[in-house]
């Protein structure tokens, strides 16, 4: 009998892993030049992380507001899904020097 080949087994992702994937399918649009945003899952099953790291000549309040439109978008995509009621958004922001 022949061996399965890998990645053979069905696999259905959680909805916090398709959450992830719908909300990064976007984020290229809210990159810039000196930020740049995606997300990952949290350390629990209901946390999304969005990750914004900056350029440290970025203008503090437009990082600002690229925080608050990445958590508008998460809760906008998450309410597509009904999932707004149980996702639970974290940001980490860093600044990167060169």
């Amino acid at each position: 009998m022949a061996k399965e080949a890998l990645g053979a087994e069905e696999y259905k992702p959680t909805c916090l892993e398709w959450l992830v994937v719908m909300v990064n399918s976007v984020l290229p649009h809210v990159n810039e030049k000196n930020v740049r945003v995606y997300c990952l899952a949290g350390k629990d099953e209901n946390s999304i992380v969005a990750y914004i790291k900056h350029d440290f000549r970025a203008d503090k309040e437009r990082v600002s507001n690229i925080e608050t439109g990445v958590k508008e978008l998460i809760l906008a995509v998450a309410e597509v899904y009904e999932w707004d009621s149980w996702v639970n958004i974290e940001t980490v922001i860093t600044v990167k020097e060169y």
